[in-house]
């Protein structure tokens, strides 16, 4: 499966719609999860794994695993210096991950990720953040550490790197996956969405809200997310006028649009100042000042991330006559791929640059 436009538009409209929710405007009351127990987050965060394994997978095929190892240092370190430290940690991840992956396999790693996902749900962050206070005496409460729990969003992270992965080595029949799922789907996303709706006008969830959680990834939260997955790839045709230029280059260089818009949104934070919300001028001038600048941005750096792409290698010719999935047309022979629970081959140095 070649490189898809769609997908980088797709990562494009949650840039955007990260944006509306994090600037104090009339707009964050209607773009906060109107789909469900879904937000533009679980979307972001996974698609840039979708990325990341693909590009550096195959960066690390052609190139070996240490090369690639030091191109998402180079990274992190670039993102340490643009302030945006939850992703710096996400890229390190990455890199720990697909190292991982090639000695012992992915069906340990996912699993090791899942548990850890359990262990979050059940307050391992209070518990690890306490263990830690008594070593490294910060001084800085919990509450001021960030909204969101990476103990449990690494889940997230790290599936969506093993399906990049996939993706980089031509194996990933997600097609085929959508349709078997897509009666279940509907069951779950029409009654959640019915849900949210109702809390909108006052209704509590109790003792259940738990299962919901956005900042600790509840289970019904990933539930949610991968029902929707399911439902936009079988109708992924829906996508395709999604591939417009703006939305595609902001996809295409998405660090740099985040990182952006994060300056827009302290600046509306500083104007706002002891009110609830901006005034109407201010927020016309805010929103159009934010979007300005990441389209700006976007066009500076929207090759940023697809100057590392890597053609799949190829083991022989394709046969007259193969049919392959829709899914996979656009790309050369597919590499063979190990079993889930094998370990990755070390792949030989290439000279592609």
């Amino acid at each position: 499966m070649g490189r898809r436009p769609e997908l980088d538009a797709l990562r494009g409209l949650m840039l955007v719609w990260i944006a509306l929710t994090h600037l104090p405007t009339s707009a964050s009351t209607y773009v906060n999860q109107p789909f469900g127990f879904v937000s533009a987050a679980e979307g972001f965060i996974f698609l840039s794994a979708l990325f990341t394994g693909r590009i550096y997978f195959r960066m690390a095929e052609h190139d070996g695993y240490w090369p690639m190892t030091r191109k998402l240092w180079t990274r992190t370190l670039r993102l340490y210096g643009y302030h945006a430290l939850l992703l710096a940690f996400m890229f390190l991840v990455a890199s720990t991950a697909l190292l991982l992956a090639r000695k012992i396999g992915w069906k340990p790693m996912l699993l090791g990720g899942f548990v850890i996902w359990g262990f979050a749900q059940f307050g391992f962050r209070n518990a690890e953040h306490s263990f830690m206070m008594r070593f490294i005496p910060t001084r800085i409460p919990l509450n001021e550490m960030g909204s969101f729990d990476l103990w449990a969003w690494q889940f997230l992270w790290i599936s969506g790197i093993w399906l990049g992965v996939r993706w980089g080595q031509d194996n990933l029949p997600i097609e085929k996956w959508a349709r078997r799922v897509v009666i279940p789907s509907v069951l779950i996303v029409v009654p959640l969405f019915a849900l949210r709706r109702v809390l909108e006008h006052g209704f509590e969830l109790g003792a259940s809200e738990f299962l919901f959680d956005k900042w600790h990834l509840g289970p019904l939260r990933v539930l949610n997310f991968a029902a929707v997955g399911a439902l936009l790839i079988f109708s992924q045709s829906v996508l395709k006028p999604l591939a417009i230029r703006p939305l595609v280059m902001l996809g295409q260089s998405s660090l740099q649009v985040f990182c952006v818009h994060l300056l827009f949104c302290f600046a509306g934070l500083t104007l706002m100042g002891n009110a609830s919300m901006l005034n109407g001028w201010r927020q016309a001038g805010l929103l159009t000042a934010t979007f300005s600048a990441m389209l700006l941005t976007a066009k500076v750096f929207s090759k940023s991330e697809a100057k590392h792409e890597r053609q799949p290698k190829t083991k022989s010719p394709a046969e007259p006559g193969t049919q392959t999935e829709s899914f996979a047309q656009t790309e050369t022979t597919p590499a063979v791929l190990a079993p889930l629970d094998a370990a990755t081959p070390a792949p030989a140095a290439s000279s592609v640059k």
